[in-house]
């Protein structure tokens, strides 16, 4: 049995760390790439209709018009958007589970 050396470790560190350096860098690109059109909506619905069409654009609201989020959750029903889904969610359930008990039934008619 012949001992082996292996070469010091220092190296290796240093571009592991260098590695996890790169790969942080990726990760907080991805995010700051896909958070900016949701803060971009964000500070749009937060201008008045004078904002929106005024030229040169301005990134920042001048003024912040948050009840423009008030308006919005009243002029269009979102409960009953939310509501929609869980119901035919829970229809499709039961649709599901009647069927398993036919299949379960036929497959003991079977036997």
């Amino acid at each position: 049995m012949s001992l082996v050396r292996s070469a010091p470790m220092t190296s290796h560190r240093k571009s592991s760390g260098f590695q996890k350096g790169l790969i942080y860098l990726a990760l907080l690109l991805c995010t700051l790439l896909f958070l900016a059109p949701l803060l971009g909506n964000v500070l749009l619905a937060l201008k008045n209709i004078s904002e929106l069409a005024a030229f040169p654009v301005h990134i920042l609201p001048a003024h912040w018009e948050w009840g423009n989020f008030l308006q919005a959750l009243t002029l269009i029903p979102f409960g009953q958007y939310l509501i929609n889904p869980i119901g035919i969610n829970d229809l499709q359930l039961r649709k599901d589970d009647r069927h398993s008990h036919l299949c379960h039934l036929c497959a003991v008619a079977n036997h």
